[in-house]
């Protein structure tokens, strides 16, 4: 059986409070969808983070996929 790549997905890390400190990373499909948002140790965001997230979303013109 052929071996087949896996699709080029984008992420981006999510720092806050002015620090280097990496918050989330945020897997984008081609249509600039989140599709999967993650904390340290694949946990799922927390609250505070998902407002964050919210701004930095509506800043950059990504949608937001609920669960």
């Amino acid at each position: 059986m052929p071996h087949r790549a896996a699709p080029n997905i984008p992420k981006r890390q999510l720092t806050g409070g002015g620090r280097a400190d990496r918050m989330l990373t945020i897997e984008l499909n081609p249509r600039n969808r989140a599709v999967q948002v993650r904390g340290f140790g694949n946990r799922t965001a927390r609250q505070d983070e998902l407002q964050v997230l919210g701004r930095w979303a509506k800043a950059r013109g990504v949608s937001l996929v609920e669960h």
